[in-house]
């Protein structure tokens, strides 16, 4: 909830968005799908839209970030 501004938006394959907190369907043992939260660890990318810039304006994006653990490293 550190996002600012706060209407970012979040990837787990860096090219479809969605705002956040990103959730699934996952189908129950039952048969019924039910909405989950897509753990924060899946994340992959994310972007804010902050609209038009007039020319010589600015705006700030920012985030803060915790990693708990280091990236598993692509294999070839």
């Amino acid at each position: 909830d550190s996002a600012q501004p706060a209407l970012a938006q979040a990837s787990t394959d860096g090219t479809r968005f969605a705002p956040m907190p990103l959730m699934r369907s996952v189908k129950q043992p039952d048969g019924k799908e039910r909405q989950e939260a897509v753990p924060l660890a899946e994340y992959r990318a994310l972007r804010w839209e902050i609209g038009t810039l007039a020319a010589g304006s600015s705006t700030a994006v920012s985030l803060r970030v915790r990693i708990d653990a280091p990236a598993a490293s692509a294999k070839p």
